[in-house]
């Protein structure tokens, strides 16, 4: 929702672009990127229940290696509980609220 919320809907589609990154969003940051783009993962988080649309991407989740939250809270919502991302993978958390960066998930922290 954070993406929204600053306007940055624009970047990160290009970041997706550019870096042919899989984009995922969380039910409030629906929309924020093309969801008929192939790299786009859809809406994560509790959304991914057995009969939902993304369910059967959650192993593509559960075992990234490197994890990059933009604009996220990271919270139960948004991460299934806390169960959905996997412990070992690293972290990188951007957000313009310094309290947000990092609270759920040790992260490298980028506040702007």
């Amino acid at each position: 929702g954070g993406v929204h919320i600053s306007g940055a809907a624009a970047e990160i589609a290009e970041l997706q672009r550019v870096a042919s990154l899989p984009v995922a969003t969380t039910a409030m940051g629906k929309g924020a990127v093309d969801e008929t783009d192939p790299l786009s993962v859809g809406v994560i988080g509790y959304a991914m229940g057995a009969y939902s649309a993304t369910h059967f991407v959650r192993p593509l989740v559960e075992q990234a290696d490197l994890v990059f939250f933009v604009g996220s809270r990271t919270n139960e919502n948004a991460t299934d509980a806390w169960r959905l991302f996997p412990p070992a993978a690293t972290y990188v958390h951007l957000d313009m609220d310094p309290v947000e960066v990092g609270r759920n998930y040790e992260s490298v922290r980028l506040v702007g």
